[in-house]
């Protein structure tokens, strides 16, 4: 996933969690400079692939819900962890022979990847989603694998045995992140069922504020 796409998804569920009680107050500023910092650092966090990071992915996933850590630092290693969920449900990150190709193809799929996550967002705001991109942010128990069925290797065998595709990415990557954010801050929903006029309403200001950040 492109940085711009880990921007994109970090301050959508920073809007939703802000109507959430949390454990602790996420910064803001530091929390989306973690969710692109594995792409800024020259260092381990630059391996996204989920058998050579596992042991970064939890010493962050430790330190995001350490409670004798400051705000900034679970905010921000709570970012990172972030970034490992959409990096790990991405196929040239985890799939072969994807996974072995370094060229100009796995920055064109990303790409694509974030225009298509932009595209479902603006739809949403516009038209009710059908199924498929509507599991993008509503996935039903997809999610609960990560926690209760063993972990992140139990939502990758899922991962694998489904067919490719950008919106099938997404579906991962966001319900892996939605499970980290649950995780940590102990809660059972972060985005509730709408009515379809709620649900357009709902979506349109969580775009409205995205942009506004984005200066737009």
């Amino acid at each position: 996933m492109l940085s711009f796409s880990h921007t994109v998804v970090a301050r959508y569920y920073y809007v939703l969690l802000q109507k959430k009680q949390l454990s602790f107050e996420l910064d803001k500023r530091v929390f989306l400079h973690g969710n692109i910092l594995p792409d800024l650092e020259r260092s381990r966090l630059n391996t996204h692939h989920w058998d050579e990071s596992k042991s970064d992915y939890e010493q962050y996933m430790a330190r995001a819900k350490d409670g004798r850590l400051g705000n900034i630092e679970r905010s921000e290693a709570l970012g990172i962890v972030c970034h490992f969920m959409c990096d790990y449900f991405c196929k040239f990150h985890t799939i072969q022979p994807y996974r072995q190709i370094q060229d100009h193809r796995h920055f064109l799929y990303e790409a694509m990847l974030h225009v298509r996550l932009r595209t479902i967002m603006i739809k949403r705001t516009i038209i009710r989603l059908n199924p498929a991109e509507e599991a993008v942010f509503s996935d039903g128990d997809l999610h609960k694998s990560v926690m209760v069925n063993g972990g992140l290797d139990h939502l990758m065998n899922i991962y694998a045995r489904q067919s490719e595709s950008l919106v099938h990415d997404l579906t991962f990557q966001l319900a892996a992140v939605r499970a980290a954010l649950m995780s940590t801050f102990n809660l059972e929903y972060i985005e509730n069922e709408m009515a379809a006029n709620e649900f357009a309403l709902d979506s349109h200001r969580l775009l409205t504020a995205i942009r506004l950040e984005d200066g737009r």
